[in-house]
């Protein structure tokens, strides 16, 4: 959950299957996660109070992408954005697993 406009609509998407399916007697339930790369220009704090005021449950991951690559150095990190994206999926499907979630939906332009 980025907050951006692909996550949001996600999001609503998922609540209003929930709440559609929940007529059917098909249940789930599902929760949201950002991993903040650390990043200034980044600031997720505004989801904390938001997710609540859906009844979505939240977990906030950290993670120091942005010094990790480039402590790696260009030889190892040809694309910042690839390397971004497969250490944030590595801490999405292990936030998923801990907290007992077996799919993983993602929001993507």
């Amino acid at each position: 959950m980025s907050g951006g406009k692909d996550s949001l609509s996600l999001l609503h998407t998922m609540k209003q299957a929930q709440y559609a399916l929940a007529k059917e007697n098909i249940t789930f339930t599902m929760g949201a996660v950002t991993v903040d790369p650390k990043h200034s220009g980044f600031d997720p704090s505004p989801l904390i109070p938001y997710m609540k005021s859906l009844g979505v449950p939240y977990f906030f991951e950290e993670q120091c992408i942005m010094q990790t690559a480039m402590e790696k150095g260009p030889e190892q990190v040809s694309s910042i954005c690839s390397f971004c994206s497969r250490l944030k999926r590595g801490r999405l499907y292990s936030c998923a697993r801990k907290n007992g979630y077996n799919v993983l939906a993602l929001g993507k332009q």
